[in-house]
């Protein structure tokens, strides 16, 4: 059937055509439409779903901001606290679990209450601009206070008989706690003494706020009967009988009104006062869980067990009929893979219309309930809503669209849009970055770090949040992902058998069938490093079954052999990656021989770009290399160029020249010192003749990471090392553009299997040279050379991982101890360990 209307519009094609040369014209724009058309029909389409792989993601409990809007707190069901920052769109820490309680409530300290402490240090500069101090309340009946600085509990206040219900701070400062069993406390946050609560008539508590002005409270109960406190002088300013029906969420707005949501789905206001019910309405199908107010009042969200949230409008609260609704939601998501997968795709958005504020006006978005939401300050119609599905979402309500999901794992984290641009954590174990979250299908998943050329966007939630164009789309380039993309090309492998015995030398090979996305790039990576492409044969079978068959001839290392193989399509995604593990018994030694290229320019063409910690900070390392006993190589050779030597041409010729025809068993440490710059999303390296800093100077005449790429996958050697301490004119701080060379340094690292250590300053770096000799960057790496690095385990011998987390969580702290502009060195460790240095 297909064939028959493929046939019918080429023949409708091609009397058109004929009419219309009658006519004296033709329509080419229609004939292409037409062709597109028809290629439509055969092309396979797939429309994934999100699905999170982490057993270390959980069910996202609470949320909170700081008065400014810089800040996000949020728990999750472990009892893990995180805190993102929003101008850069990054996680900032992940606070341990305390008891294993989940979090029930987060809260930022207000002003007014005065803390003091004497434990705890500071450890970077960027700490201090953290806020100070969170609470936060765990459903076991406790609360912890938590310096965000030092990152240390302070004290625990409780526990309460019973689950924790609700908290909030009093007006002078103390905290109040109520439980589901009816006790209410409080506590004095500077000592963490408990005093008596409130005597309150209600049994057994459902929910418990205090206002924003720390002077009211309500209580409400499981059978619906409400009261209202002046908690500053302890009495009782309300009591509204329950009506049978469980009051399961309290908010209150700037002017003390306050909005209660009940477990039948139905909302009451009771206005300052009043002393009964103003206005109630039907707002959901099920149990209300949590209602927020936005900061001016004019909007209230409710989130619900039927898995919506719904953002009410001025004339909703006023008591009007005809209130404008907006439910915010995805039709359409798929289903849930279990306790340890969650699938959900993005979709829908706001359902808004005029109707009288009882029915219902939604559209359903999330998969299980709602457990917090969260207006932000300063941005209207922004909304965060944290839910069961282990997501915290951003909305964008006036635009009726979902903007972003948080992910939050134990030591990772991801951001990703509906369409599919994401961030988060490149390095670690695989179910603690990026790889843990997937585009699924009924039978094909694919991590979403497969998708890093095309929608890696390094800094995105605050790209968002700030109203940042992102990355354009384009149906045959970079698609909507959601909307659906071509099927990545699938490998197959077909020699060597997996975990046979090989010879010295042998043949490997595998194929690529085209999936409906076509074939676009193919790699081969032994032992973590790409293969040379340019080794490779390929025979191509074309046509309908388009089938590519590679073959490549590989040397053994002595052990376990891993080869991963992976194709792209011609949207530049990944299809899964295939590995295959094979024994060799004897024949190459792992370690042979080393070998150090650096190159170090103070000194520029033009004078403008003079540094002073290039040349210095190169020598240092070579000086390293030179004057230690290296015993776990055969040899070692050195290469270094220096200020007017350091030409783009001689550059490449040390890597293309001495480097291409090393043996595949050496291993090669790469170190580059000078200026580094951004030029339409690729990173370059200013050599010393750069003859002007305009943009197409500096693409004509730097070291791109493309070219660097390209170079390094032509070297043998199946351990590489790159080091770039690279200086940027302008100023870094609290900027997006410090995190442009990400990207490209991210891609270079992934397509090459090379590890990169990274570190972007704009200072000049005179005050660490007289007080160290070296910047801040190369200092913490030579002394973790020395030894410092070698801690786990500490064995004796420094491998290649150790020594970049040892760089990357001391130089921080370095900076901080010097009272120098904070350096946040960045890694990417995508090939295999090695080791580089058997401490004496």
């Amino acid at each position: 059937m297909r064939f028959f209307s493929a046939l019918l519009i080429i023949v409708a094609m091609l009397l058109v055509q004929d009419a219309e040369a009658r006519r004296g014209f033709a329509r080419a724009a229609g004939v292409q439409s037409i062709n597109r058309a028809i290629t439509s029909q055969v092309r396979q389409i797939f429309k994934p779903t999100f699905r999170i792989k982490s057993r270390y993601a959980a069910p996202m409990t609470a949320l909170d901001m700081d008065k400014s809007g810089k800040w996000l707190a949020s728990g999750n069901e472990k009892g893990e606290l995180q805190l993102w920052r929003m101008k850069s769109g990054q996680r900032a820490l992940n606070l341990p679990a305390q008891s294993g309680a989940a979090v029930q409530q987060v809260l930022f300290v207000p002003s007014r209450v005065a803390i003091s402490e004497t434990t705890g240090r500071v450890r970077t500069r960027s700490a201090t601009r953290r806020p100070e101090y969170l609470l936060a309340g765990y459903r076991d009946g406790t609360a912890t206070l938590w310096n965000l600085r030092t990152e240390m509990a302070v004290r625990q206040f409780g526990p309460l008989q019973g689950e924790l219900v609700g908290m909030g701070v009093h007006i002078r400062g103390r905290l109040f706690m109520a439980s589901n069993t009816g006790e209410t406390a409080l506590f004095n946050i500077q000592t963490g003494a408990k005093e008596s609560g409130v005597k309150h008539a209600l049994g057994p508590l459902s929910a418990a706020a205090i206002s924003h002005n720390g002077r009211r409270l309500a209580l409400a109960s499981k059978q619906g009967g409400l009261e209202l406190w002046r908690i500053d002088i302890s009495r009782r300013i309300l009591q509204l009988p329950g009506r049978g029906t469980e009051i399961t969420a309290l908010a209150w707005n700037e002017n003390d009104d306050l909005v209660v949501g009940r477990s039948d789905g139905s909302l009451s206001k009771v206005e300052e006062g009043d002393d009964k019910y103003s206005k109630t309405w039907q707002g959901h199908d099920n149990a209300i869980r949590v209602l927020r107010f936005s900061s001016s009042g004019e909007m209230l969200a409710s989130g619900s067990a039927d898995h919506a949230v719904r953002v009410w409008d001025k004339g909703a609260l006023s008591g009007g009929s005809g209130a404008t609704t907006r439910g915010i939601g995805g039709g359409g998501f798929g289903g849930f893979g279990g306790d340890e997968e969650d699938e959900d795709s993005f979709g829908g958005g706001f359902g808004s219309g005029s109707s009288s504020s009882s029915e219902k006006s939604v559209l359903k978005g999330h998969k299980k309930p709602i457990n917090d939401l969260l207006f932000m300050p300063g941005k209207k119609g922004l909304l965060f809503s944290a839910g069961e599905d282990r997501m915290v979402r951003l909305w964008q309500t006036a635009k009726q669209k979902e903007q972003l999901r948080l992910v939050s794992m134990r030591e990772g984290w991801a951001a990703v849009t509906p369409e599919g641009f994401f961030d988060g954590t490149l390095d670690g174990n695989n179910e603690e970055r990026l790889d843990a979250i997937h585009w699924s299908g009924d039978k094909d998943s694919y991590a979403i770090d497969g998708f890093m050329e095309r929608y890696y966007t390094p800094a995105l939630m605050g790209r968002v949040v700030a109203g940042k164009k992102l990355p354009k789309l384009d149906e045959t380039s970079r698609p909507d992902v959601e909307k659906g993309i071509g099927y990545p090309p699938a490998v197959t492998w077909l020699s060597p058998n997996a975990e046979s015995a090989v010879p010295g030398e042998s043949e490997v090979s595998f194929k690529v069938t085209n999936r409906g996305g076509g074939i676009g790039e193919v790699r081969l990576y032994h032992n973590g490093r790409i293969v040379n492409p340019e080794k490779g044969q390929v025979e191509k079978q074309e046509g309908k079954n388009e089938v590519h068959t590679y073959r490549f001839t590989i040397p053994w290392l002595a052990g376990k052999n891993t080869l991963r193989a992976v194709a792209l399509s011609d949207q530049r995604i990944e299809g899964s990656p295939q590995e295959l593990s094979v024994n060799h018994a004897g024949g190459l030694r792992k370690s042979g021989n080393i070998h150090i290229f650096v190159v170090g320019i103070n000194e520029y063409y033009l004078k403008e770009l003079t540094l002073n910690f290039g040349v210095p900070d190169a020598r240092g390392v070579l000086t390293f290399f030179q004057d230690n006993r290296l015993d776990l190589f055969k040899g070692k050779a050195f290469y270094q160029l220096y200020d007017a030597a350091a030409t783009r041409e001689s550059i490449f010729d040390v890597l293309a020249q001495r480097l291409e025809s090393i043996p595949v068993e050496d291993t090669v440490v790469l170190y580059l010192a000078g200026h580094g710059e951004i030029v339409d999303d690729v990173w370059y390296f200013l050599p010393h003749e750069l003859d002007d800093t305009t943009d197409g100077r500096i693409s004509g005449q730097g070291l791109s990471s493309r070219n660097i790429g390209q170079k390094l996958a032509k070297i043998p050697a199946r351990n590489l090392l790159m080091v770039v301490d690279a200086c940027k004119s302008g100023s870094l701080a609290d900027s997006l553009t410090r995190f442009e060379e990400r990207r490209p340094m991210a891609m270079l690292s992934r397509s090459t299997g090379v590890h990169i250590a990274t570190s972007t300053t704009s200072e000049q770096l005179a005050n660490e040279l007289g007080t160290l000799g070296h910047g801040v960057f190369t200092y913490t790496l030579l002394k973790g050379l020395e030894g410092e690095a070698d801690r786990f385990p500490k064995d004796g011998k420094l491998n290649v991982m150790e020594l970049l987390k040892h760089v990357r969580e001391r130089v921080p702290e370095l900076s901080e101890e010097l009272e120098l502009d904070e350096q946040n060195p960045t890694m990417y460790m995508r090939g295999a360990d090695f080791p580089l240095i058997h401490l004496q």
